[in-house]
C-alpha cells in the first residue's frame, strides 16, 4: 500500500527540502577544494591518508603504457611514503582520470580526479530515490531518504576525493535498481524490453567488477532474482537474460582477475592490499574495537580525534542515534512486515556487505565503517524509513529538519579534533 502525506502546505516542505538539499550539493562542492592531499589538516579538516595512493595510480597510468605492479602493502612501515598500495585495484575509475591527467598536468589532474568523485557522489543520490522509486513509499520518505545521505558525512567525504570508492557506490546502486526493475518483468513483456534491461544489468556488473572487487557481492543476489524469476513467472527468457548477464559480465572482468591470479596468487588480491591475512578478532575485546571504531567511522571517517571526555560522548551519540534507528526499524519491520521481493534485495544487500565487512575485519581488522557503503541505499532505508513512518504526523518540514539533524550531528567531531 502506497503511504500518504498529511495535507501540508506544498511551498513549505518544498522550500525546506530544496534548501536543505542545495547546502548538501554546496557542501560537497566546497569539500574537493578544501579538504588536503593527503593526511594533512588544513582549517582542522583532515584529507584521506589513502588518496595520494589513488591518485599515483591515475598518474601511472597518464604516464605508462600499461597497468602499475603492486609490490608493497599498507602493512609495510613505508607504506604511507611511496603510495604505490593500491595497484591491486581494479582500473576504470583511475582510466577515467588519466587523460585528463596527462593533458593537464598533476595539479589539475587531483581536482579533476576529485570532480569524478564529486560527480559519482551526486548521481548515487538520484540512484538512490529512483530504488526507493519501486518500494511504493511516499514522496515525503524518498526525499527524506536522499537528503539524509547527501547530508552524511563519511559519503560526502569520500566522493570529495580522489578513489574508486565514489564510482563503485554508483555502479552498486544502478546494479540494484537494475535486479528490482527485472524482478518486476513478467511474461507480458516483450523479448526486447527483456534483452535491454537485463543487458543493462551484464553492464552494470562488468563495469562494477573493473571499478571494485567488493562489488561481486551482486552476483548471489542476481542469482536470487533468476530464481525469484522462475519462480514467479516461469518465464524462461527473463532466467535466460540474467543467466546472460550473469556469464557474459563474468568473462568480460575476467582478464583482470586472472592477472590478479597470475600476479598475486588470488583473485581478488586482498592479501596484496592489506599485508598477510590473519586472525584479528579472537576476543570479544577485539569485537567490541571494531564495533566501536565502525560506529565512529560510519559517521565521520576523519581520523585526527583527540582522545577525552568529547570523543567519549559524541561515540554513545552515535552509538544511540544507530541504537534507535535499530529499534524503529524492528517496529517497521513488525508492523508492516517485507512487502516485496524489492525490499528483501534490499535487506540481502545489506546482510551480504555486512557478511563481507565481518569477514574483512576477522583477518585485516580494517574497520571502516565506508566498506560497508556498496549498501549504502540499504543503510540509508533502514535508517530513515522507518522514522520517517513514525513521524508522518508531523507532515514533511518536520521530518526533513529532523533527518538534517540525524546527519549533520556528526560534524560534532570538529569539537574534539587536532587542528
Amino acid at each position: 500500500m502506497t503511504q500518504t502525506d498529511p495535507a501540508q502546505k506544498p511551498a513549505s516542505h518544498f522550500s525546506t527540502f530544496s534548501l536543505l538539499l542545495a547546502c548538501a550539493v554546496a557542501l560537497r562542492l566546497f569539500l574537493p577544494a578544501i579538504l588536503p592531499h593527503g593526511a594533512d589538516t588544513r582549517f582542522c579538516l583532515e584529507g584521506l591518508n589513502d588518496e595520494p595512493s589513488h591518485y599515483n595510480y591515475t598518474r601511472y597510468l597518464a604516464n605508462s603504457r600499461g597497468f602499475p605492479i603492486q609490490y608493497s602493502s599498507t602493512a609495510d612501515e613505508d607504506a604511507f611514503l611511496l603510495n604505490e598500495y593500491e595497484y591491486y585495484q581494479p582500473p576504470l575509475n583511475y582510466l577515467l582520470g588519466a587523460p585528463f591527467n596527462r593533458v593537464f598536468g598533476q595539479a589539475a589532474g587531483l581536482y579533476f580526479g576529485r570532480l569524478i568523485s564529486v560527480i559519482c557522489g551526486l548521481l548515487t543520490l538520484l540512484i538512490c530515490y529512483k530504488v526507493l522509486q519501486q518500494l511504493s513509499l511516499s514522496e515525503t520518505a524518498r526525499k527524506a531518504a536522499v537528503l539524509f545521505l547527501a547530508l552524511l558525512p563519511a559519503h560526502a567525504y569520500f566522493c570529495s576525493i580522489v578513489s574508486n570508492d565514489a564510482l563503485s557506490w554508483l555502479l552498486a546502486q544502478l546494479i540494484l535498481l537494475q535486479l528490482m526493475r527485472i524482478v518486476q518483468l513478467d511474461e507480458s513483456d516483450s523479448s526486447n524490453d527483456i534483452i535491454r534491461q537485463t543487458a543493462l544489468l551484464g553492464i552494470w556488473l562488468t563495469l562494477g567488477m573493473y571499478t571494485k572487487s567488493s562489488l561481486s557481492m551482486f552476483f548471489p543476489l542476481a542469482v536470487l532474482v533468476l530464481l525469484y524469476s522462475l519462480y514467479s513467472t516461469r518465464d524462461a527468457r527473463i532466467a535466460l537474460g540474467v543467466a546472460t548477464a550473469l556469464l557474459t559480465s563474468s568473462l568480460l572482468a575476467a582478464p583482470w582477475y586472472l592477472r590478479n591470479l597470475r600476479l598475486y596468487g588470488s583473485l581478488f588480491a586482498l592479501e596484496t592490499g592489506f599485508g598477510r591475512p590473519q586472525m584479528w578478532i579472537d576476543s570479544l575485546g577485539d569485537a567490541l574495537d571494531v564495533v566501536k571504531a565502525t560506529i565512529r567511522l560510519i559517521w565521520f571517517p576523519m581520523q585526527h580525534v583527540r582522545e577525552g571526555v568529547a570523543l567519549s560522548g559524541m561515540l554513545y551519540l552515535n552509538a544511540s542515534v544507530l541504537a534507535a534507528a535499530g529499534a524503529l526499524w524492528v517496529r517497521y519491520l513488525i508492523v508492516r512486515r517485507i512487502k516485496s521481493f524489492q525490499e528483501f534485495l534490499l535487506y540481502a544487500a545489506l546482510l551480504l556487505s555486512i557478511a563481507a565487512y565481518i569477514r574483512l575485519n576477522i583477518f585485516w581488522f580494517n574497520a571502516e565503517g565506508r566498506y560497508l557503503f556498496p549498501a549504502v541505499t540499504s543503510i540509508t532505508y533502514v535508517m530513515i524509513i522507518p522514522l520517517v513512518d513514525l513521524m508522518r504526523r508531523f507532515g514533511p518540514t518536520a521530518n526533513y529538519a529532523t533527518v538534517a539533524l540525524v546527519s549533520l550531528h556528526p560534524w560534532l567531531y570538529l569539537f574534539a579534533v587536532r587542528c
